[in-house]
């Protein structure tokens, strides 16, 4: 009896060691998604370096570095400097986060869910193409229920996707990301 429960608390252990090695982080490219809706989601791309336990937002041109990245268990901190944010997650598998974005600006209980699964390559669904009919200069109006503010669109086709930004009088929307997809983009 003294033996069987020795080698079930080894096989125990020994599976809790093999889990742990299989939750470690891959380093490369993850996609990552905000789920706002049942309809609506927004991908965007992040680098995750196990050496340095970093990560890297890639927002079209711009690249943002992520220093605070915690890792305890199987849960992920990241805080994302000056806004009052941070990505907290559950490591699924060394390919797979699930979690919640919360933003402490709207309040304490604000959060948006994610997912986010290392070296998928393409941010966007594959099924939609890009158009240069969209490249230049154009009108926009941004139109809240309240307001319509005017601005203009900057676009041009980089290496098969959108780049661009809206600028306002107050500034601009920096560096954008997308695709066309018939009339839309």
């Amino acid at each position: 009896m003294k033996n069987i429960f020795l080698l079930l608390i080894i096989l125990t252990l020994n599976s809790s060691i093999s889990i742990a090695k299989d939750k470690n982080l891959k380093s490369g490219t993850w996609r990552t998604e905000f789920k706002l809706n049942n309809k609506a989601s927004l991908p965007f791309t992040i680098e995750y370096n196990k050496k340095t336990n970093s990560i890297v937002l890639i927002n079209a041109s711009e690249r943002i570095p992520l220093k605070n990245v915690q890792i305890k268990n199987d849960i992920i901190t990241v805080k994302f400097p000056i806004f009052n944010s941070e990505i907290k997650g559950k490591i699924m598998s060394k390919k797979r986060i699930e979690g919640f974005w919360h933003n402490y600006s709207r309040g304490k209980d604000y959060k948006i869910p994610f997912i986010s699964i290392c070296n998928s390559k393409s941010r966007f669904d594959k099924a939609q193409t890009n158009s240069a009919k969209f490249e230049g200069k154009w009108e926009v109006t941004f139109d809240y229920n309240e307001s319509k503010d005017k601005a203009i669109g900057l676009f041009e086709n980089v290496k098969g996707s959108m780049h661009g930004t809206f600028l306002t009088e107050t500034g601009d929307y920096r560096f954008l990301e997308g695709v066309s997809n018939g009339n839309s983009l």
